[in-house]
């Protein structure tokens, strides 16, 4: 990994492929209603004007309602938010208080909380990942999870609790 590779590089590169993603998508789409219709094939440049045009315009019918929504990057971050959640101690505490309280409040405080839990996150990385390199993120990340591999395997041998 090279020294100097920031997170500016690895966003542009994820930009790139985002929006090669949503031409490509526009380009099918442009392409089933000319099927559907029994146009001729029209040029690339012509294509991809009519993509342009039909993703200004598409209007938020339940099937583009999904695909707005459904992004990839909002499936991974569901998806990884809802593993990570799931089990967890702050999971079986909201149970709890489920149980004992009102669950639409419960409900309410854990959106908000666990909102402005992801806010602060995020806008802390954006702003970290302007100052630390990719590498360094790497380096240690993987120095964290090698010396809790340790710790582990000390606590399991000596059999510590």
């Amino acid at each position: 990994m090279d020294k100097n590779a920031g997170v500016g590089d690895e966003m542009a590169e994820v930009e790139e492929e985002v929006k090669a993603a949503q031409l490509n998508e526009d380009l099918s789409r442009v392409e089933n209603a000319i099927d559907s219709t029994g146009v001729a094939a029209l040029s690339s440049e012509t294509l991809v004007e009519k993509a342009k045009a039909t993703y200004k315009n598409v209007s938020l019918e339940s099937g583009n309602l999904l695909a707005f929504i459904l992004t990839p990057v909002w499936v991974q971050t569901f998806t990884m938010t809802f593993l990570g959640e799931w089990g967890d101690r702050s999971q079986i505490a909201t149970i709890a208080m489920a149980a004992g309280s009102d669950y639409w409040l419960v409900i309410l405080g854990g959106i908000v909380g666990h909102g402005i839990c992801t806010a602060v996150a995020v806008i802390g990385g954006k702003m970290l990942a302007a100052h630390i390199s990719m590498r360094n993120v790497t380096l240690g990340g993987a120095s964290a999870f090698f010396i809790f591999a340790i710790l582990y395997l000390y606590s399991a041998y000596y059999n510590l609790d």
